[in-house]
């Protein structure tokens, strides 16, 4: 008998037999379908951890950050490693300041970052990221404009257009006492999410000159911030510079900073997907008893099959197609379920903040539907409920055709 001959059955045998979709096969179906779907909510919220975190790192912080040790003159720097930075794009100085931030009774400290306005736009994509007012550091009132993160805003109860005062020490020599405090007032012209907690609470942004003069170091910068063309180049130069030029260069890549972080996600990515795997194994073990009892109920019709001319192989085909006919809808309708939970998860997300950044260091999630995880996840479904129908199958195909004749 045919290959379509056991498709026949087994579609008869799930759909048009005595009993239409009994409770056992529905419930079968339904526990393959959570299962398959909690792997595709975990998967995607793993994934799109992992990215957003690393999309949002490069947004902010560009792809490198070059300076060369114990030099006067960083201007030097990037023409010096340029030739090893293979896919570069763009590049715009940069100098960092420490400062404390004094406004209505409240003090804290804060990291300031001096950027040259023509050419980090080229560099950082920050503009997407302002919540109030605008990515610009004109002066308002003889004021030098700042943006800032919206954490800072929060705390401080500050909105757009508000004066801030910000206090940095002046080195007066080289005793380690010998500081000054310096203090001067800015104007809010922007408020941004970055989306990194530690930037939304302690970053603010002014322009190169500005924060030079404040901190009487004219002409100085602290680096470079570099775009790469891909994340993959970024990480490449960050190696091929530390490889060539040793300890003379300080860089750093996008990855550095977080890099405990993004190898925690991907190795809890594989984690969660084997715990949450127990659920389609346990789902798989319900069709098999399915299964069985379908093998059990059909004793009389194997018989009849086999006293016509049915071999084994073919009764064990029959009821390994059910089963398997079983898997597919529960992981099929596992996927329609995994993606609504996740779109239902970006709803409460957007609604009402289930992700909380001091903890995750991230505002908010993007999820990541990846091609590869789903293909994985159908595969091993599929794989473990296969596996999971020999048994009742393999019962049904050794049945002794005299014996299921007894069976009414």
């Amino acid at each position: 008998m045919s290959l379509k001959n056991a498709l026949y059955l087994a579609f008869h045998y799930i759909f048009w037999g005595k009993r239409h979709l009994p409770l056992t096969t529905v419930l079968a179906v339904v526990g393959m379908a959570i299962g398959v779907a909690s792997l595709i909510v975990a998967m995607a919220v793993m994934s799109g951890f992992e990215s957003t975190l690393q999309k949002t790192v490069v947004d902010i912080a560009g792809h490198l950050m070059i300076l060369k040790r114990g030099a006067e003159d960083q201007h030097q720097a990037l023409e010096e490693v340029k030739p090893l930075l293979d896919g570069y794009v763009a590049s715009t100085p940069f100098l960092f300041l420490e400062a404390v931030l004094a406004e209505k009774g409240q003090v804290a400290g804060v990291g300031i970052e001096g950027l040259d306005e023509k050419t980090f736009p080229q560099v950082l994509k920050v503009e997407k990221r302002v919540q109030e007012g605008q990515l610009s550091f004109i002066k308002t009132n003889d004021l030098p404009g700042i943006v800032i993160g919206k954490g800072i805003a929060k705390s401080f109860q500050l909105k757009v257009g508000d004066t801030i005062r910000l206090v940095i020490p002046i080195s007066k020599g080289y005793g380690g006492s010998n500081f000054k405090p310096k203090m001067k007032k800015f104007v809010i012209n922007g408020i941004v999410s970055f989306g990194l907690e530690e930037f939304d609470s302690r970053y603010i942004m002014m322009d190169l000159n500005e924060a030079q003069n404040f901190a009487n170091v004219e002409g100085h910068i602290t680096g470079f911030k570099i775009k790469m063309k891909t994340d993959e180049q970024a990480l490449q130069a960050s190696l091929r510079i530390a490889n060539e030029k040793g300890q003379a260069y300080y860089i750093s890549d996008w990855q550095e900073g977080n890099r405990n972080l993004f190898e925690a996600v991907a190795l809890e990515k594989w984690i969660v997907f084997f715990v949450l795997l127990i659920i389609v194994i346990v789902a798989c073990f319900n069709i098999a008893g399915t299964l069985f009892i379908s093998v059990i109920r059909r004793f009389k019709d194997i018989s009849v099959l086999k006293t016509m001319g049915a071999s084994s192989h073919f009764i064990l085909k029959i009821f390994s197609i059910q089963g398997m006919v079983l898997g597919a809808l529960g992981t099929f309708f596992g996927l329609l379920l995994g993606l609504a939970a996740c779109y239902g998860f970006l709803y409460l997300q957007s609604q009402y903040g289930v992700i909380s950044s001091e903890v995750y260091k991230l505002d908010k999630i993007e999820l990541d539907f990846e091609f590869l995880d789903f293909i994985i996840i159908f595969s091993a479904s599929m794989l473990i409920c296969f596996l999971a129908t020999l048994a009742p199958a393999r019962r049904g195909a050794l049945l002794n055709p005299v014996e299921g004749l007894q069976y009414k």
